[in-house]
């Protein structure tokens, strides 16, 4: 990626903005588009649909847990299996029950319901993420 930097954008930006001295200004980069994937998150992570039911695998790091996601009432619910032990015992470990309905899985709990599945598996994933296993 080429930048080109404006010698005099710098000493302009502070005079016209009060910008403290030790901030760096980037006037006039040219920096390039980046397409966005048409394809759905689940899709892009292979999930599949079948039986009112989204099954695939929450990845976070190096880590991958088979997980399912469904919709009850208009909420989304959501389910793990073989969840670290650092995830139970973390910041989120509130998050995580043991699923009455399927041994070895654990239901999770949203703090804010997600609007679509996509929104439901990256909820997941940055919970993952954040126990830094």
């Amino acid at each position: 990626m080429n930048v080109r930097h404006d010698p005099d954008a710098q000493a302009q930006f502070r005079v016209a903005h009060r910008v403290e001295p030790r901030t760096t200004v980037v006037s006039k980069a040219v920096v390039p588009a980046v397409r966005q994937s048409s394809a759905p998150y689940h899709v892009a992570q292979n999930w599949t649909y079948d039986n009112r039911t989204w099954r695939g695998t929450y990845r976070a790091g190096h880590f991958q847990c088979p997980g399912e996601i469904w919709r009850t009432y208009g909420k989304f619910c959501a389910r793990i299996f073989n969840v670290p032990p650092a995830v139970l015992h973390g910041a989120h470990s509130a998050c995580f029950a043991p699923d009455p309905e399927k041994n070895g899985w654990y239901r999770i709990h949203f703090g804010t319901m997600p609007h679509n599945v996509d929104a439901a598996i990256l909820a997941v994933e940055q919970r993952l993420q954040e126990a830094r296993w």
